[in-house]
């Protein structure tokens, strides 16, 4: 399992399109702030192939002011995902 933790700031208007087409994706779950525009994006994946094509699939995404890769985890996976990591 990946695991990665995002903090995001966003365009100006664009919080609330990004916080929904997040939401849809199932490997994403969001924490907003209460007092700004900016939240947490938090990612799980179970490869690095599934987690390749959420970043793509991410980075496709027009909206995003600043995305800062906070914290990465690696947990258990089988030794061939472990090898290419």
């Amino acid at each position: 399992m990946l695991l990665k933790s995002y903090i995001v700031s966003p365009r100006p208007g664009w919080r609330d399109e990004l916080l929904h087409v997040l939401s849809l994706m199932p490997q994403c779950e969001i924490i907003p702030a209460d007092n700004r525009d900016a939240f947490i994006l938090i990612t799980s994946t179970s490869s690095l192939e599934e987690d390749e094509q959420l970043e793509q699939a991410i980075a496709s995404l027009s909206g995003f002011g600043n995305m800062s890769l906070v914290s990465g985890y690696c947990g258990e996976m089988s030794e061939e995902a472990h090898a290419h990591a």
